[in-house]
């Protein structure tokens, strides 16, 4: 089963910082509770010449993708500044997206601990303005092609693959009641607002949390689009 409604107030917390530091974030994480969080390896774009002006010493970078109740983005990124020392410049950045959809047992695992869900305006505005919505799935490794093939007959015509790796404790399998697989694969897909429901069930029903894939399944607003008709 699939939650399309931004009522549920879920965030994506997503966090930049050098190298070998997502685990600084994860441990973060897992002292608040927050057991859905993804490390994937990325690289900075910037010239050496910029890099020596902000004080930057390496462009390889580690994303950290963390699922979270809205309430708790503020608290959080407070401490993920704090600890990570984003105030210096150099350090990394964080910042929060909307969620728009997610299946709907994450939806209510996250929110066991949230204390009040308030009905953000933002996130009403985005699910009634935006036309596109992009389809974030994170799984186990290797079952990318079953994910995919699902998508298709549900009206998708392609995606991007990441590589990324769980970041989720003991503790959080025995809290989520369900093994977790290090290695992940993140396929992203662009498709209009309208078609995002199906394909997002499509993908729940062959490759949910039940079954082998573990696939966690959620839709971000896209605001601003170019290259498709």
């Amino acid at each position: 089963m699939m939650n399309n409604s931004p009522q549920s107030n879920m965030k994506l917390l997503v966090t930049i910082v050098d190298r070998g530091k997502g685990e600084g974030i994860a441990t973060i994480c897992n002292e608040c509770d927050l057991y859905f969080n993804f490390l994937c390896l990325g690289q900075g774009t910037a010239t050496s010449e910029i890099l020596d002006l902000l004080g930057l010493g390496t462009t390889d970078k580690d994303v950290v993708i963390s699922l979270l109740p809205g309430s708790r983005v503020k608290p959080m990124l407070e401490a993920v500044g704090e600890r990570m020392k984003l105030k210096h410049p150099g350090k990394g950045i964080a910042f929060s997206i909307p969620i728009t959809g997610i299946n709907r047992f994450v939806g209510h695992v996250l929110q066991q601990h949230e204390e009040d869900a308030p009905a953000i305006k933002e996130e009403k505005a985005l699910e009634h303005t935006t036309k596109h919505r992009l389809i974030v799935t994170v799984l186990n490794a290797g079952y990318t092609d079953q994910v995919m093939e699902a998508a298709r007959a549900a009206g998708a015509t392609g995606g991007t693959v990441l590589h990324a790796r769980g970041l989720s404790s003991e503790a959080a399998e025995n809290f989520l009641g369900i093994p977790l697989q290090a290695e992940k694969e993140v396929l992203a897909i662009l498709v209009p607002k309208e078609n995002a429901p199906a394909i997002m069930e499509a993908i729940n029903g062959t490759s949910g949390l039940k079954t082998e894939a573990r696939a966690i399944v959620l839709s971000l607003p896209v605001s601003e689009l170019a290259g498709l008709g």
